[in-house]
């Protein structure tokens, strides 16, 4: 071996001083939607991350929670952002950071370069139940929002909310709610509710019932997700649960400007539980949820992709596996360009990270995403690159939070092993000092080893880049 290595530095030697000892490489791209994957965890105690958005001019933004240096160890409203170099946390509004209270933030939007909004729930200080809470960065500091009355009148309150997106040139956030329906019972309803931010103060709207539940007085709604195009064109997902006979399941609603409706996605699920976890809306006849539902034939929990095409929703066929699978996350880089991603429960019930690519044609399920052992991604951005970002929990990260980053395939070398933007002296010699070694560093082809393919890689490349 190091004969073998000696006549490779000679090599490299001679190329170096003779210019164009090797034939250049093409395009990175191999069809591939994810040329490489790096971790990027989030520094933090007991940090968890339920939300992911990037900026106008590229910068991720997390949120989620962490965890109390001392006892009772209460969970923390978490921020942090990428600068591009290292995660920064912001310094953000505890509330209700007292005694054995708890806090968390489930859902991030980026509105500007130097704007946005976080929302989530929190345990209400007069009594034994949460209530929503939101807040707005202005570029230096993070500002508790009002909860609009539409969701907090009529009853105690109690709910949160589950999710934030930028619809056009608006914002609108969702959750869940409970409280007394007007004239009706005076038991408790908990009902879906969505409001849009005008200024700095919330305007609210508690959705409709879904007409297929047959008894509205025992149904429990929630919702998971929101998203949009424009101000008049957003979307609303997540599950009805009932008590007695009748269906339930994942519901879907959908905002014209005027008011909301529901959109029948039942005769596309099974007569089993299912939900929707997540949406993306890419255009106006173009939006995906994405879920679960129990297979009564497989027992197992299989994935749910719904894509509707502006006038209705249709499913798509997920992979066949033999874990219970859910979807968590649905981004999109373009509209033959999408990714889902979430968990997959194996044998014992241990976790692992699941991601699925749509190339315009059919769901496939990206191999080997998972770095960091027992991962669950809960949400998912593109950033100003085109590069994957899926953040979420780990078993290996007690203390960080889980973010990966997959490189674009258009935009990455592969020669390019120090991804300093640059094939150079750099890169031939990461490839040198771990020749024969069977570690990614180096490994310019991805094949697992670093050897004499990798090297011509970088040869070929050298001073040219991969052109």
């Amino acid at each position: 071996m190091q004969k073998s290595l000696n006549r490779v530095v000679r090599s490299v030697a001679a190329f170096v001083v003779c210019a164009g000892a090797s034939v250049a490489l093409g395009g990175a791209s191999n069809g591939e939607p994810v040329c490489g994957w790096e971790l990027a965890p989030v520094p933090g105690n007991g940090v968890r991350l339920f939300g992911a958005d990037t900026g106008l001019l590229g910068g991720v933004w997390v949120a989620g929670r962490s965890s109390g240096l001392s006892f009772p160890f209460p969970s923390l409203n978490f921020i942090a952002r990428w600068n591009g170099q290292q995660w920064v946390q912001s310094d953000v509004p505890q509330p209700a950071l007292v005694a054995d209270k708890d806090q968390s933030l489930d859902g991030i939007a980026a509105l500007g370069p130097e704007e946005a909004i976080a929302v989530g729930a929190r345990d209400s200080l007069e009594g034994n139940f949460t209530v929503p809470q939101s807040m707005r960065w202005d570029g230096s500091t993070w500002e508790l929002l009002a909860s609009p009355p539409e969701v907090t009148e009529n009853g105690n309150g109690s709910g949160g909310f589950s999710d934030v997106s930028r619809t056009g040139d608006t914002v609108w956030a969702s959750g869940t709610r409970v409280g007394l329906e007007p004239g009706g019972s005076d038991e408790p309803l908990t009902r879906m509710f969505a409001t849009r931010l005008v200024g700095d103060e919330w305007e609210g709207f508690v959705l409709p019932v879904f007409d297929q539940v047959q008894n509205q007085g025992g149904a429990s709604y929630r919702s998971n997700a929101v998203a949009g195009v424009s101000a008049d064109d957003v979307w609303v997902g997540g599950v009805v649960f009932q008590q007695g006979p009748g269906p339930e399941g994942a519901v879907i609603a959908h905002w014209d400007g005027s008011g909301w409706t529901w959109t029948d996605v039942w005769p596309l699920l099974s007569i089993s539980s299912s939900e929707i976890a997540d949406i993306a809306a890419i255009a106006t006849d173009d939006v995906w949820a994405v879920g679960d539902e129990f297979s009564v034939d497989s027992g197992l929990s299989e994935a749910v992709l719904l894509r509707w095409d502006g006038s209705a929703w249709s499913r798509f066929d997920a992979p066949v596996e033999t874990a219970n699978v859910e979807l968590r996350a649905v981004v999109a880089r373009a509209s033959d360009d999408v990714f889902a991603a979430g968990v997959a429960f194996g044998v014992g019930g241990s976790p692992e990270a699941y991601v699925l690519h749509y190339d315009g044609v059919e769901w496939t399920r990206v191999e080997n995403s998972e770095l960091a052992s027992g991962s669950q991604f809960f949400a998912g951005t593109i950033d100003g690159h085109d590069d994957l970002w899926l953040v979420g929990r780990a078993n290996q990260f007690s203390l960080e939070g889980l973010a990966q980053r997959g490189d674009s395939c258009a935009d990455a070398c592969p020669a390019d092993v120090t991804g300093d933007g640059s094939v150079d002296l750099a890169d031939l010699n990461l490839v040198l000092a771990n020749f024969g070694q069977t570690t990614g560093d180096g490994d310019a082809t991805g094949d697992g080893t670093v050897d004499l393919a990798d090297l011509n890689a970088v040869l070929g490349a050298f001073g040219v880049g991969c052109g």
